[in-house]
């Protein structure tokens, strides 16, 4: 699967490179506006990925797992040329702070992360990463007191 959306990704990023040839009769703000596009789209590919390769480290806090509490925590993370964790920073908190303090640890044992693509870089990379912490639903159907 990791294969797959790297893939896509060298193949975006070879889009990007012949873009500018392919439009050379067109004026230079729609040629702008395509890359920018493009580099947007690249942008939300790599962030899939991330997303994807930070499940492998996905774990529920026990404390909150018997409690029965869940919720979603959205994540800025900077990622620098090598694909290594900068920093991560909570943008949006869940109602507890045992879940938003586990979304950082899993992106930190996740790091490093694969190497962005080339155009997407310039000082660092920052993306948006949503962790979700749901529990499985029990089935009680079959329970009769």
């Amino acid at each position: 699967m990791m294969i797959k959306h790297v893939l896509i990704l060298l193949a975006l990023s070879a889009f990007i490179n012949s873009a500018s040839a392919e439009k050379s009769s067109n004026s230079l703000e729609s040629i702008e506006q395509e890359r920018k596009e493009i580099q947007q789209d690249l942008k939300k590919t790599y962030a899939e990925i991330c997303s994807l390769y930070i499940s492998k480290y996905r774990f529920y806090p026990r404390l909150a797992e018997r409690r029965g509490w869940e919720g979603d925590v959205l994540l800025e993370v900077e990622i620098d040329r090598q694909g290594n964790l900068v920093k991560a920073d909570i943008l949006e908190e869940s109602r507890y702070k045992l879940l938003n303090n586990g979304a950082i640890d899993m992106v930190k044992r996740a790091s490093p992360f694969p190497q962005p693509p080339v155009q997407l870089m310039r000082n660092g990379l920052i993306i948006q990463i949503p962790i979700s912490f749901r529990l499985p639903e029990v089935d009680n159907s079959s329970y009769s007191p």
